[in-house]
């Protein structure tokens, strides 16, 4: 299946732009971004490189903020709307102390 997605999205004129391992999926295979020119998903190679600030809102999202010492800190967002919703006070706290970092 891994082969015919490739060759597959390779004829669509797409191409591979991210990789990375997934920790614990069976098989190690990776999880490869597909693109066609000029369309990469700049945030999709931020998160992979770990070396930009990002800032996400709504269910499931992570944020990471570069600290000038070199440290990365991450924020998980609730993954689940009604978690997130139920957890608005805490996410809210988190984002003013992430924006504190900044």
């Amino acid at each position: 299946m891994v082969a015919y997605a490739g060759d597959t999205l390779r004829s669509l004129s797409y191409k591979p732009y991210y990789l990375y391992r997934q920790k614990y999926m069976s098989g190690s295979f990776e999880n490869v971004g597909w693109s066609r020119d000029g369309l990469d998903c700049l945030y999709n190679i931020y998160m992979m490189e770990e070396v930009h600030t990002i800032l996400s809102l709504g269910g499931g999202g992570m944020n990471k903020v570069n600290l000038p010492d070199g440290h990365l800190r991450r924020f998980h967002n609730p993954k689940f709307p009604e978690q997130y919703i139920e957890m608005l006070p805490e996410v809210l706290r988190q984002k003013e102390e992430l924006f504190s970092l900044l």
